[in-house]
């Protein structure tokens, strides 16, 4: 009996199907890594290097993106503004999410929301605001799976409002999918990111003895001796 599940592994490997990425001990998901002030888990601060078990929430807020990093399996990165959950159904991973954009590179994956379901294959971003849904898939493919069971490829865009589908599956320019796609640059770029200050940086002082002004030119001509608060006049040397 043991050896069931094995056997059931290697006929879905023989297949073709992906294997669904499946949590770690504890129900572990995945591990944080996070770009700006404002990520919470489980509506705590959170750092980057925190675990991410089934049930937990994942939010962000303004001015920040959090990977959550899944091993050999992938990552999910949401965009500022984005709160998905992670648990388990029938065998997937389902990343379930109200509002925000989530970026999901894996496979075998599922992606919920309150009136939509999608598995997808490989690189597609999700993106939800009020009641519309956009979905593109940059790279591998996505099936709908609710409201309507829909294939989307390499370069499709699919839309929902309000529930319903706004038409069949469009095909984009990559730059266009590109351009989509690129608020993930913004993250991530650097491990230390300077933000604005809402006040002008003071000048570095150096250290040692005060600031002195920088010494005046010395004219070649007439010598000059400038007095505080008094003009001066040049002082004429006689040749002799």
């Amino acid at each position: 009996m043991r050896g069931l599940p094995l056997i059931a592994a290697a006929a879905l490997a023989a297949s073709g199907c992906a294997l669904p990425p499946a949590a770690g001990p504890g129900g572990l998901v995945g591990t944080l890594d996070v770009d700006g002030p404002n990520a919470y888990l489980n509506r705590v601060p959170a750092r980057a290097g925190e675990r991410v078990h089934l049930g937990d929430r994942v939010s962000t807020g303004p001015g920040t993106s959090v990977k959550v990093l899944l091993g050999a399996s992938g990552s999910v990165q949401l965009d500022e503004n984005t709160d998905p959950d992670f648990f388990r159904e029938a065998g997937c991973l389902v990343v379930h999410f109200f509002t925000g954009q989530i970026f999901v590179d894996g496979t075998g994956i599922c992606v919920h929301g309150p009136d939509f379901a999608a598995r997808q294959n490989s690189r597609v971003q999700y993106a939800r605001f009020g009641t519309r849904i956009e979905i593109v898939v940059l790279e591998g493919s996505a099936t709908m799976q609710r409201p309507t069971t829909v294939s989307l490829t390499q370069y499709d865009h699919y839309s929902i409002t309000g529930g319903r589908p706004d038409g069949p599956p469009r095909r984009l320019a990559r730059q266009e999918i590109e351009g989509r796609i690129a608020w993930r640059a913004q993250y991530f770029a650097t491990r230390t990111r300077v933000r604005p200050s809402p006040q002008p940086p003071s000048q570095p002082q150096p250290t040692g003895s005060p600031q002195q002004p920088p010494p005046q030119p010395q004219p070649t001509g007439p010598r000059w001796t400038p007095k505080t608060g008094q003009s001066w006049t040049p002082e004429i040397r006689s040749g002799r």
